[in-house]
């Protein structure tokens, strides 16, 4: 059963990724652009909004993507954006990673908890929300815990 295995570890995996550039993309942008940290807040509060704003929309046309598009659309715009980050020196490129990351986070655990929640019954289905999210939720612990491993190696 692919389905559960994709919507089990991806959204944790993109959340620690996009946890890691929440941490790591005002110190990139401060070493590469030397923006002052009032610039920076105010760029990563943009970025953030715009890929909160992107991911409810993202949501709405999901459900018409195939279900293995889907999730390899979402590994492909989260892996990216740590791609890119780890190249980029230019702050609005930094910003825009952001931008994509909080995008594949957020839309992913908007668009694939329907998988997990689909093979359950429907009393259990909240608990099958439940557990999706519990998956989730540990990348905002992996990420910037991965950001210190990095800067201290």
């Amino acid at each position: 059963m692919p389905r559960r295995r994709w919507a089990g570890n991806r959204p944790f995996t993109l959340a620690t990724s996009y946890f890691a550039l929440l941490y790591a993309v005002p110190a990139l942008v401060e070493r590469h652009a030397g923006w002052a940290a009032g610039a920076i807040g105010t760029g990563q509060l943009v970025a953030l909004l715009a890929g909160s704003a992107l991911a409810p929309a993202f949501a709405a046309v999901a459900a018409r993507l195939d279900a293995r598009a889907l999730p390899a659309a979402l590994i492909a715009a989260g892996g990216s954006a740590v791609a890119v980050a780890a190249l980029a020196q230019s702050a609005p490129l930094l910003l825009g990673v952001l931008t994509l990351a909080v995008f594949a986070s957020s839309s992913a655990q908007a668009t694939l908890v329907r998988f997990a929640t689909a093979p359950a019954p429907g009393p259990q289905r909240p608990m099958a929300m439940g557990l999706f999210n519990l998956c989730f939720q540990p990348g905002g612990a992996f990420g910037p815990s991965l950001v210190v491993l990095l800067e201290i190696g």
